[in-house]
């Protein structure tokens, strides 16, 4: 039993031999073929192995180096070095890597070196063991990424928008415009959570970025600045490797400032198309309001006692819609038509009529001291001044005794409105941000923060300025200061009295007795006017009535001759403009012509009348009035 016993172990351990043997060839068999130097040399130095590549990184053959030592291989420098590394490993038995630099036939190689202690079977230290390989490539490829980051940090910091280069939704870098931009350090940027600009939703909406659900490529959010304010970003977001390892770009176009434009032009579209509609309502009122005016007159005329004081009631009532919608029908012209000088306190008091709706309960109180023109247009004066007065009366709100104190003044050679409330006045925090888009004090829905700026931005266009002269105090005090001219304000050539007259004053003397009437042909488009004209001047004039422009044509070709055409400048079939040309054509009799007017006249009726220099009678217009003007025309 013993002898089978000692027969298996001895099979056994020859099997273990085999094995062994098997084994240790297989890994020199390795190590043969690995693609790095692998050697062992002994106490003295002296190679006891290395493998077919490590003798051919060193040019030679595993014959030649078997036996040699490092003094016989390498130049006495590169050897005395190689010598100390491997004293180092027996001195301390501790393995050592080494990294260096050295030349070869094809140019300089990076070897790495990892250099240990070889021991025999009794663990007793019996020469150094190595293994060497080549990280030139390595190298080469690590200095290009390390360059290639360096490159991208430096590219990334000079583009113009917000760049957050972010991993983990915590911010890794952030380039001079984000830091400018968000008003925050490098250090309250660089390692944050992103969650700490970026709000919880705009966060999902940059994951769903990321994810491609999100179309267009792009989202907008509000970045939270360090003030508190937010910035409007268009943003992108894109992978990137960011010094060797992979993170996220978020580029965000700063467009803040391009949204604000684009309120402010719709602002400016929905201003334009009101100035229109006013002016169109203006104009539909001008014709019936003319028709009122003159029949009130009429009854008033041949009324007595009570239903004449209730006739002049009415007309009272009817004179001062014209009085607005005459306002109203000019703060809608255009600017093209505007004089370069404007009476400031005049403009103030049709600001001021323009905004009595808003100012119910308000008392406004005027101080008029400027004796000089303002070298500016009369309309955006008006839309200047008619905006801060209102901002005065909404910051007053329904407050009892509230008021707005309208100042002018000359001040050397500046004409200075004052505007002032006796409301709560502007914060300091907020008052150097007052003129800025979007920055308002008014409560939601009550404004858009745009009328100040626009305010400033028509003032500074002007030539003047437009300050608040005292931030943080209460009854908040607007000042805008405008240039003035050395000229005189021009003496207004207006076709009608600005008021009525007295109707003895009015009423001309009646035509002497064999005296033929003067022809009189009417042209407009409104029955209701044309029949009010024909019928209270047909004392004084012989009136045909054309309505419209082509039977007004038809009878200025035909056989019948007129001394005076009263014309209406606004209507189809080219208008009063089309009609003017008909009677410049006219050889040789040419009769006058005298145009009329609602207000709401398009750009070609603008232009004709500038290059004509005709003055319309405006509407709604007195017959009186008009009787005795149209009769001072034929004179003259």
């Amino acid at each position: 039993m013993a002898d089978d016993q000692l027969n298996a172990l001895a099979a056994e351990l020859a099997l273990t031999r085999a094995q062994l043997r098997a084994t240790r060839w297989r890994l020199f068999d390795a190590l043969e073929n690995a693609a790095e130097m692998v050697y062992i040399k002994d106490l003295d130095g002296r190679y006891d192995f290395i493998n077919d590549g490590g003798a051919a990184l060193l040019g030679l053959t595993p014959r030649e180096v078997i036996g040699a030592s490092d003094r016989e291989i390498f130049e006495p420098d590169v050897a005395a070095e190689v010598i100390a590394q491997d004293r180092r490993v027996v001195a301390t038995g501790e393995p050592l890597t080494v990294r260096v630099r050295r030349p070869f036939p094809d140019g300089p190689h990076d070897l790495v070196t990892r250099k240990w202690p070889w021991r025999d079977d009794d663990g007793r230290i019996v020469g150094v063991a190595g293994v060497t390989r080549d990280a030139t490539e390595e190298d080469l490829a690590r200095r290009e990424a390390a360059e290639l980051a360096i490159g991208m940090s430096h590219v990334v910091d000079a583009l113009p928008d917000v760049v957050l280069v972010y991993r983990d939704e915590v911010v890794l870098h952030a380039n001079p415009v984000a830091l400018s931009v968000l008003r925050r350090s490098e250090a309250e940027l660089v390692g944050a959570p992103l969650g700490n600009i970026v709000r919880p939703d705009d966060l999902l909406r940059l994951q769903q970025l990321r994810r491609g659900t999100l179309s267009g490529g792009s989202t907008e959010f509000l970045v939270e600045r360090a003030d508190g304010n937010g910035v409007l970003l268009d943003v992108r977001d894109v992978d990137v490797p960011w010094y060797g390892s992979p993170a996220r770009l978020l580029v965000g176009r700063d467009i803040t400032a391009r949204r604000r434009a684009e309120a402010q032009l719709a602002s400016t579209d929905r201003m334009a198309a009101l100035g229109l509609l006013a002016s169109g309502i203006a104009h539909e009122i001008q014709n019936p309001l003319t028709f009122v005016l003159n029949r009130v007159a009429e009854l008033e005329a041949r009324a007595d006692g009570a239903d004449r004081i209730a006739l002049a009631d009415v007309r009272d009532a009817a004179e001062r819609i014209a009085v607005i919608v005459r306002d109203v029908s000019g703060f809608a012209r255009p600017d093209a038509t505007e004089e370069p000088l404007a009476d400031v306190d005049a403009v103030i008091d049709r600001a001021v009529v323009l905004a009595r709706s808003r100012l119910k309960g308000v008392r406004v109180k005027r101080d008029k001291g400027a004796r000089r023109p303002a070298r500016v247009g009369e309309r955006r004066l008006c839309q200047v001044v008619l905006n801060l007065v209102v901002n005065a009366s909404q910051a007053v709100g329904n407050r009892t005794g509230g008021t707005v104190d309208i100042t002018t003044a000359d001040e050397g050679r500046t004409v200075v409105v004052r505007v002032r409330d006796n409301g709560p006045g502007v914060p300091v925090e907020l008052a150097a941000r007052i003129f800025e888009p979007f920055v308002t004090t008014k409560e939601d829905g009550e404004g858009t923060g745009l009328g100040l700026w626009l305010s400033k931005s028509i003032v500074e266009g002007l030539g003047g300025r437009l300050v608040l002269e005292n931030p943080g105090e209460p009854g908040a005090c607007f000042a805008l200061r405008l240039p003035v001219s050395a000229e005189p304000m021009p003496a207004r050539t207006l076709s009608l009295p600005p008021q009525p007259l007295p109707m003895r004053a009015r009423t001309p003397p009646p035509p002497r007795a064999g005296v033929s009437r003067p022809r009189l042909l009417v042209v407009d488009d409104e029955p209701m006017i044309a029949d009010l004209v024909t019928m209270g001047l047909s004392d004084q004039f012989e009136v045909v009535y054309a309505e419209g422009v082509l039977p007004a044509i038809a009878l200025l070709g035909g056989a019948e001759r007129f001394d005076l055409v009263l014309c209406d400048l606004m209507m189809p079939d080219g208008g009063g403009a089309r009609v003017h040309a008909e009677i410049a054509s006219m050889r040789p009799s040419r009769p006058k012509i005298v145009f009329m007017s609602g207000g709401a006249a398009d750009a070609e009726s603008r232009r004709f009348v500038i290059d004509e220099r005709i003055e319309p009678v405006e509407k709604p217009f007195r017959l009186a009035e008009l009787r005795a003007y149209l009769l001072a025309v034929l004179r003259a």
